[in-house]
């Protein structure tokens, strides 16, 4: 006879959620493994943006709560637990490349920045979250802050840089991935997916208002064909359509939201043009988004994290812990031992099998 465990309700939390491109990948991945129990957290301190977090999560047909807070030392992040997943993206501007091409952050922002990026970490790291990531712009100063957490915990936080322009994402976006070790790996190691411009809007039956995209934050103008995927869209300022050397006019944000590919479903327009232009640049890509919590799911292991040793499984787990599965294995192996050779002695057969 064959039993079965109910599995618990999946929570997620998108902390500093925005307009939602964390939440926007989850659900996606949620509805194509046809996974309709799961409850969903957003939590940012804009009220507006939250609205319309909650707006999609509800129409996609998922139960949801808002946490409309700041999140400092006094946010009380959730405890672990087997069904949790912790999405996280804390501001990366202070610490932008952007932000220092406008004369860097104050030392108010640099603090604030810094504060954040450690709160998530330091959750990460008392509460011993086992499936999370965290995203942010991959410079030396985040680099750094990291390590000083992974070099305690090795076995539980891992981070590697990935470009979004390679899981399907029509436009380039370099992030720090901060994971567990087995899903940097596997998304480190992930098949390489690229997708045109020309391809994405196609898809949305749409016509590129041109030939190349030009990136106007630079002295230098650079330009980039729409046969491939187009420059980073950032908060500060849009991309420009360009053939040759004309501009065609800035993208709009219809047109930006389709480089970060979001879907048709999805809606991210704010109450303004330029707050509907914010929320989309800083949002963590969809496709990218989704490509991520395929990881943490454990896809390849039915959506189980596996408690072994061996070649191969997931390396998330802490040193004692496995000390200690190991040492309850080899108490199992002796137990069946026994129970074989007591069999072998009442003349049961079956001991051999």
């Amino acid at each position: 006879m064959t039993t079965t465990t109910e599995q618990p309700r999946l929570e997620i939390y998108d902390l500093y959620c925005g307009i939602g491109g964390w939440t926007c990948g989850a659900i996606s991945y949620l509805k194509e493994n046809n996974i309709t129990d799961a409850y969903l957290y957003g939590v940012d301190e804009n009220q507006e943006a939250l609205g319309l977090w909650k707006k999609n999560v509800e129409a996609a047909g998922f139960e949801c709560e808002t946490h409309p807070v700041h999140i400092d030392r006094n946010f009380k992040f959730p405890d672990q637990r087997p069904n949790l997943i912790m999405l996280m993206s804390p501001p990366c501007t202070p610490h932008s490349k952007a932000k220092s091409l406008s004369g860097g952050p104050t030392p108010e922002e640099a603090k604030e920045g810094a504060l954040q990026l450690r709160l998530c970490l330091d959750a990460i790291a008392t509460k011993g979250y086992t499936r999370f990531a965290l995203e942010n712009v991959s410079v030396e100063g985040v680099t750094k802050i990291v390590d000083e957490f992974k070099a305690s915990r090795p076995y539980q936080i891992a981070h590697h840089t990935l470009d979004a322009a390679n899981f399907g994402v029509p436009s380039s976006r370099s992030r720090l991935v901060v994971s567990t070790p087995a899903v940097t790996h596997a998304l480190k190691n992930a098949p390489v997916v690229q997708r045109s411009v020309a391809q994405a809007f196609a898809d949305r039956g749409k016509t590129p208002r041109g030939k190349q995209i030009r990136n106007a934050n630079r002295s230098t103008p650079n330009f980039r064909r729409i046969e491939g995927p187009s420059y980073t869209v950032v908060a500060s300022h849009p991309l420009v359509w360009a053939n040759n050397d004309e501009s065609n006019g800035v993208l709009e944000p219809d047109e930006s939201a389709i480089l970060m590919s979001f879907p048709d479903w999805w809606d991210w327009k704010a109450e303004t043009k330029v707050k509907t232009l914010l929320g989309v640049g800083n949002a963590v890509a969809p496709l990218f988004a989704q490509a991520v919590v395929k990881a943490l799911m454990g896809a390849d292991t039915g959506g189980q994290l596996v408690l072994t040793g061996g070649e191969g499984n997931v390396r998330n787990i802490p040193e004692e812990i496995m000390a200690e599965v190991q040492s309850l294995k080899r108490q199992l192996a002796e137990v069946i031992a026994d129970v074989k050779r007591l069999k072998r002695r009442s003349g049961d057969g079956s001991g051999d099998e």
